[in-house]
């Protein structure tokens, strides 16, 4: 399961925001008993651009939801125990607490969640606070990743979905293509 932040205009809960609804839809088809997943869901609902009617206080309700969240991560853990948050330096704070929070009932002595967790993040600017004491806190395994060398972009550009967007973006006019590999900051822009 995979959670992406956005580079471009991050929205709160942003990286959790479509892995939460697949995180739901896979309890549902794995077992877990409708009641719960509802129950869930209800309780995730500021996640899923819904407000939750309840008359608990702002910080009751943030707790709730954190609650939530690991409690759903502890379930889909138990037939799926591999998640993936991309991008994880764009994204909004909320979501970067929301992460802090998973880990450390994921880490807790005791804990009945698991998994394997995969926090991917650019590291050439200053780190947000949260990512930063999540990064250096954390017992992990960094593995620092670089750009593709020449075989690299030839075989990234030898697939079939990315010569259809270059197609899609140039008519397959070859002075286009030119154009679009000598603009500067317009080919990342093409592939994100």
């Amino acid at each position: 399961f995979e959670g992406r932040a956005q580079r471009s205009g991050s929205s709160a809960y942003g990286l959790f925001a479509s892995l939460v609804s697949e995180l739901l839809a896979h309890l549902g088809e794995s077992g877990v008993p409708a009641r719960t997943v509802v129950e869930l869901s209800s309780r995730l609902g500021p996640l899923q651009g819904r407000q939750c009617a309840t008359s608990l206080s702002p910080e009751e309700r943030r707790l709730d939801l954190c609650d939530a969240v690991a409690e759903l991560f502890a379930l889909a853990a138990s037939s799926h125990p591999l998640f993936l948050f991309s991008d994880a330096d764009a994204a909004d704070r909320a979501s970067l607490e929301l992460l802090r929070y998973l880990a450390a009932t994921v880490l807790a002595p005791g804990a009945r969640s698991g998994g394997l967790f995969v926090i991917s993040y650019r590291d050439d600017a200053p780190l947000p606070e949260p990512l930063r004491e999540l990064a250096t806190r954390t017992p992990a395994l960094g593995l620092p990743l670089s750009g593709l060398d020449l075989e690299g972009i030839r075989s990234f550009l030898s697939r079939r979905e990315i010569a259809e967007r270059l197609l899609e973006a140039t008519g397959g006019i070859p002075t286009a293509l030119e154009a679009v590999v000598a603009a500067p900051g317009r080919p990342a822009d093409l592939f994100q």
